[in-house]
Order: C-alpha cells, then sequence, then structure tokens
C-alpha cells in the first residue's frame, strides 16, 4: 500500500523561491526541482534524496498521527540552522500551506519567513483505496504550520529495548545526539482557534548504539557512522482521548530501513500488536497488546521557584481484557507559555520494558499529547 503525492505549489511570479532553499551539496541535485518554476517537478517526487522525505505510508510505518485530518507526509530541507518545511493533509486532497523558514539555533528564534499559498489541482495521486485516483482539484480548508527549534544543548534523548519476538529477543539500546531538531506541525482548520488545532512532535537526530535480534545484531550505529533517524517524540508513547498508544523510532543502517513500532489502538488497525519491520519484513513481539489506555490521571502542578508546570502522568494499559499495566510518568520543565517541556518514563509490557528518557512533549488543553 502506499500514497504517492505531487504538489505544485503556486507563487507569485516575482517571488524568487529557490532562494528561500538551503544550499545543497554536490551530492543533493537540484534536477528534482523545475528549472522554470523552481518546484518538484513531475518526475522529481521519486528523486527526493531519502533525508528529505519521510513518508509514513511508503515507509511502512503505518502510523495515522491525525486520524481526524488524515495526515500522510511531509517533506523538508535542513541545511546548517535553517529549516524549510512543506505539507499536505487528507489523503489525495490539496491544501493551503503554511512554508517556514526558520533559524532553529535557539528555543524562541523567529521564523525568519513565511509563505502560506495554496496548493491546488495540479496534484497527482494515486489514490489508497483504488477509488479512481488521478486529478485533484479540491481545495481542503486544512491548514499546516511546522516550526521547529533545536534541541537544548546537554540534553539526549536514548530508547532501550528489551521485548521478545516471534524470532527471538530484541535488545539493545539507541541513543540520539543533543543537535536534533525539534518542533510541532499545527494541523487546523482555523489557524487562529487553539481548539481546533492538532499537534505533532518530530525529531530528525543521529543516532548510536545497537539492537539485537535473537542474539545477532541487526543494527549498528556508532560515532564515526551514526545512523541517521527520525524519532517521533524521542521514541515517546502518545496517549490520546482515542484510546491509542502509539511508539515509533524510524532510522537507516547501512542503507537498510528499520522501524520500531510499538503500540496499538482502537481507531488504528496497523498497530494492533506489538512489531518491530526490518527491511521491510514484520517482526511481531509477544501478542499481550494495550487494548485501552485510560487517561484521566492528569496531575498538574505549577513549580513554584521555577514558574513552570511540572505535570505527572499515571496511565493505564488494559491488556487482554484482564491484565492492567500501570506507568507512571513524570513530564518535567514545562513552559506554560509554549507548552511544551520533556518527558521520561518506563512503559512496562509483559513482554519486556521499554524506557525513554527526556522526550519532547507538548501539552495540550486538559491532557497531553507526547
Amino acid at each position: 500500500m502506499g500514497l504517492y503525492i505531487h504538489l505544485m505549489p503556486s507563487l507569485p511570479d516575482d517571488v524568487d523561491y529557490t532562494k528561500a532553499l538551503p544550499k545543497l551539496s554536490s551530492t543533493e541535485p537540484l534536477e528534482i526541482l523545475d528549472p522554470k518554476t523552481g518546484f518538484l517537478n513531475h518526475e522529481g517526487w521519486s528523486k527526493i534524496p531519502n533525508k528529505w522525505l519521510y513518508n509514513h505510508e511508503m515507509n511502512n510505518a503505518y502510523v495515522p498521527f491525525f486520524t481526524r485530518h488524515k495526515f500522510w507526509n511531509w517533506f523538508y530541507v535542513i541545511s546548517g540552522d535553517y529549516l524549510v518545511t512543506m505539507a499536505h493533509t487528507n489523503g489525495g486532497l490539496v491544501m493551503a500551506a503554511h512554508i517556514n523558514i526558520q533559524d532553529v539555533s535557539r528555543k524562541d528564534s523567529p521564523i525568519v519567513e513565511t509563505i502560506v499559498k495554496e496548493f491546488f489541482q495540479d496534484s497527482i495521486a494515486i489514490d489508497e483505496n483504488k477509488n479512481g485516483g488521478g486529478m485533484y482539484s479540491t481545495i481542503s480548508h486544512d491548514q499546516m504550520n511546522m516550526t521547529f527549534f533545536r534541541r537544548p544543548e546537554g540534553t539526549t534523548t536514548d530508547i532501550d529495548i528489551s521485548v521478545h519476538s516471534d524470532q527471538g529477543l530484541i535488545e539493545g539500546k539507541l541513543e540520539a545526539d543533543s543537535q536534533g531538531y525539534e518542533g510541532f506541525a499545527h494541523v487546523s482548520s482555523n489557524p487562529n482557534d487553539p481548539t481546533k488545532h492538532t499537534y505533532m512532535s518530530k525529531h530528525q537526530q543521529k543516532f548510536v548504539g545497537s539492537i539485537n535480534l535473537g542474539g545477532k545484531e541487526i543494527i549498528t550505529c556508532t560515532k564515526k557512522s551514526p545512523c541517521q533517524g527520525f524519532e517521533d517524540n524521542g521514541g515517546g508513547y502518545l496517549p490520546y482521548p482515542t484510546h491509542w498508544v502509539q511508539a515509533l523510532t524510524t532510522f537507516k543502517s547501512k542503507g537498510r530501513d528499520i522501524h520500531i513500532s510499538i503500540g496499538s489502538g482502537d481507531d488504528n488497525p496497523h498497530s494492533s500488536f506489538d512489531h518491530i519491520f526490518i527491511d521491510g519484513k514484520l517482526h511481531k513481539l509477544d501478542p499481550h497488546i494495550a487494548t485501552k489506555v485510560s487517561d484521566t490521571h492528569w496531575k498538574w502542578e505549577k513549580n513554584p521557584v521555577t514558574n513552570k508546570y511540572d505535570i505527572s502522568v499515571e496511565m493505564e494499559f488494559r491488556v487482554q481484557k484482564s491484565h492492567i499495566i500501570q506507568g507512571h510518568y513524570v513530564i518535567y520543565d514545562v513552559d506554560s507559555r509554549d507548552d511544551y517541556g520533556y518527558f521520561s518514563g518506563t512503559i512496562t509490557t509483559p513482554n519486556g520494558k521499554i524506557p525513554f528518557n527526556n522526550t519532547m512533549g507538548i501539552i495540550d488543553e486538559i491532557y497531553a499529547r507526547w
């Protein structure tokens, strides 16, 4: 199953779009861009370097982060301290999008330039439901606003894995560097109304560590040759009101695509078991799956010293109807103005433990999404 969408944004003729893009190295040719418009041409989509493109469907990750908005993929370019982001939602439908170009070297950096334009009917899609596909001319009302920051110096995030699968014990540890880009994508039908927003955080980082499957090393990442990775929520766990929890870490090792996904959900049929993808092959973990998450145990306390919120979360994971797993998680250093902070904790399941550390998260309304 795959979803391939080609977008041709519409910008004024007097705007030199290529000046907004970071300069690319000689190994990243610009022929994927139309020389006249500066945008992706019809053939260019398939030539995008992997580090530019992250598409959940194409990479077999199967993580519908936005179940209401059907957020399928995004495209971004990172160079130095600047980031250009671009995205679309609603499957084959096109959208109005924010493209932010921002100095991400510090948290409070302003957006250098924001281009807000409509993507229009020059969107060619292969419909995943095979109900026609082809040209779309519908403009959706959703909007995307993506803002990224650099992780604070001196902090790292890691994921520690020790779980049983049908292929044997999967164990190991990966640690991300302190230079990863972190931030949020805001999808909204009304950008000026916070209650209409849906959030996602995303990190691109280099990983060091290794993972073994059945005693055989399958992933090796060294400081000299790190694994370039996309880490969703720091290997974090996402408690949503729709009762699903999903953790996903995706990265490359010696040209191989590795996807570790742990979670399940009522509205996510692809994650009805714990699993790991290695080179596109699925390895099921222990079938003790989480079928429901109670998200009612939130405790909010404002720290009188830091004037920030310390939030503890106690969650119940109901497994196989009768088995209950309890976990306790603490959010710290939460800025009440920016509504995000860092998480540390451990999820314990019958088949193993997966601790996580210093995971960036977002606080939304009366519950946290992290």
